[in-house]
């Protein structure tokens, strides 16, 4: 999300080592204060297996008593932040002992508490009174720093456009080529299916991992049923899916088209409805089986038909709100808008494989 939305969310990759070293710093100055304070002794096994756990359940019980007995004697002797503190010194953890006294000093300014605060890297306090939102459009607003933005961009099992790209191109195929520059049909049983710029270009499988020929198939397929004739045309000059359906129906005989982006939403559009006015939509992808893209295509000749058939319902999946999905999308439609001229429409032909 941070890397592909843009939006900084705080987070950041930890290097492998660097996180054990961490850890292993963090059960030893814990293990130190707990000794110093005579609050507990925790013992080398237990201190391992804290380093090296994923969770709790990972790590033995070892003593239970431990923490109500350290509990007990912090409220019986009064030990405060500032012991902690001073422990952390004496065993020589300087650092964490001066982290933790900036803390405080934080704690008793109380500027944390102002709306929207969050501490930088050195304790500063940045809120609405400290560091105001001053948006004023596009371009204007937060922008992360070179530094952080490396660090945003250098995420584990990370992929690129360019990654995604390739992987495309290896399915790539000339059974979809375009013949020629497409006219308005009068033919009342012309059902034109718009693909987008990137069909037969860059992108050749769609997210539900159907090729983008397979699917134009099937469509045509169910128009065939319905005694219809469907026209392959690539639309070049916009990546929007109502614009494709709106732009193919206004070439179609029949007024009614199909509207299939290369990633695979889809929806059948007539010439007289708005731009993101439709008669049917598939808007979840990965989703969309063969049998719905040829259900999609029998619904779109009943339409050119004038008939009203029941629309076809897009199943539901949990990858309509997961991030994994979503940046796969904006991916594959940065492909898409690479693709985009400003090219007439163009007859498409599929050559059976």
């Amino acid at each position: 999300m941070q890397r592909d939305w843009g939006v900084d969310g705080g987070l950041r990759t930890a290097d492998e080592v660097e996180v054990a070293r961490l850890r292993r710093r963090a059960t030893e100055a814990v293990s130190a204060v707990y000794s110093w304070l005579g609050l507990g002794d925790f013992s080398q096994e237990w201190a391992e297996q804290a380093i090296d756990a994923a969770g709790s359940k990972d790590i033995s019980s070892g003593d239970l008593m431990l923490p109500l007995t350290a509990a007990r004697t912090i409220m019986e002797t009064n030990v405060t932040m500032l012991d902690v503190i001073a422990a952390l010194a004496e065993n020589g953890f300087d650092l964490e002992a001066q982290r933790c006294l900036d803390m405080l000093k934080a704690r008793v300014a109380g500027d944390y508490l102002q709306t929207s605060a969050i501490f930088d890297e050195e304790m500063n306090v940045l809120s609405l009174v400290t560091d105001p939102n001053e948006y004023s459009g596009p371009g204007t607003g937060y922008q992360p720093t070179p530094a952080r933005q490396a660090q945003i961009d250098t995420i584990r099992q990370q992929r690129s456009v360019a990654d995604l790209l390739v992987e495309q191109k290896s399915f790539g195929n000339k059974n979809i080529f375009a013949t020629g520059s497409a006219e308005v049909s009068y033919d009342p049983r012309d059902v034109v299916i718009g693909v987008s710029p990137a069909t037969g270009k860059d992108i050749w499988v769609t997210l539900s991992g159907l090729s983008v020929a397979d699917a134009i198939t099937e469509i045509l397929a169910g128009l065939e049923e319905e005694g219809c004739v469907g026209r392959i045309v690539r639309i070049n000059d916009s990546l929007d899916l109502g614009m494709i359906g709106l732009t193919a129906a206004r070439l179609s005989g029949s007024g009614v088209s199909v509207g299939l982006q290369a990633k695979g939403t889809a929806l059948i559009h007539r010439r007289d409805l708005a731009p993101l006015a439709n008669l049917e939509l598939y808007s979840v992808a990965p989703t969309i089986t063969r049998e719905l893209y040829r259900m999609m295509g029998i619904n779109a000749g009943r339409h050119a038909k004038g008939a009203t058939p029941e629309p076809v319902r897009n199943p539901y999946s949990d990858e309509a709100i997961e991030a994994r999905y979503h940046t796969k999308v904006v991916s594959l439609v940065a492909i898409e808008r690479n693709c985009v001229t400003k090219e007439v429409p163009e007859v498409m032909e599929l050559r059976k494989s």
